[in-house]
């Protein structure tokens, strides 16, 4: 079973629309707003953008007029909030649908860690190319309680230094600001 059916049937078994919001509906990037004017971003791609939280608040609280989200479960199941300034692809991180550097930022909020080991390095290659400024990350260091039969949701559970070294080698990114050190997780603030 690859990452996009784990993640769908997990969708399709689990959630129900009502009850959704609980685990795609949270906007996981609002540690990381007082850090957008590092970038001044006019355009923003949130990689698995969960149903848009994050998105739809850069557009209306924030004055971002375009937006993109990629997620390979919920915007094929329909679980994305409607906004006309956001565009929603359902796509895998390797294989972004935007241009190369289309985008001043890209994001990606608990996300990283559900891409399988394997695609690791071209998913952060992809992230590079379709982003003019940088990245915020926030990647979780642990398994998921979250799983479909035997594979957790989480399929690339790295330490956080494995993680650094992946996103500077992969994207010639620079750390600029670490916003959470945990043993659990990190967020940070990349800069190309």
């Amino acid at each position: 079973m690859n990452v996009k059916e784990r993640h769908l049937a997990y969708y399709k078994k689990n959630l129900s629309p009502e009850n959704c919001k609980r685990v795609v509906g949270q906007n996981w990037g609002k540690l990381f707003y007082e850090y957008l004017s590092l970038f001044d971003p006019k355009s923003v791609c949130d990689v698995g953008c969960g149903n848009g939280q994050f998105l739809l608040d850069l557009v209306t609280n924030h004055n971002r007029k375009e937006a993109y989200g990629v997620d390979i479960a919920t915007v094929e199941l329909d679980m994305v909030i409607k906004n006309d300034n956001i565009k929603y692809f359902s796509a895998e991180a390797h294989k972004i649908p935007l241009e190369d550097k289309s985008v001043d930022l890209v994001t990606a909020f608990d996300s990283l860690e559900h891409v399988s080991e394997d695609k690791a390095e071209d998913t952060l290659k992809e992230l590079a190319r379709v982003s003019r400024k940088g990245f915020m990350f926030s990647i979780t260091h642990r398994l998921s309680g979250e799983a479909i039969g035997e594979y957790n949701l989480h399929s690339c559970v790295k330490p956080k230094d494995w993680w650094f070294d992946l996103i500077n080698s992969s994207t010639g990114a620079k750390l600029e600001k670490v916003v959470v050190d945990h043993n659990s997780h990190t967020e940070t603030v990349w800069k190309l």
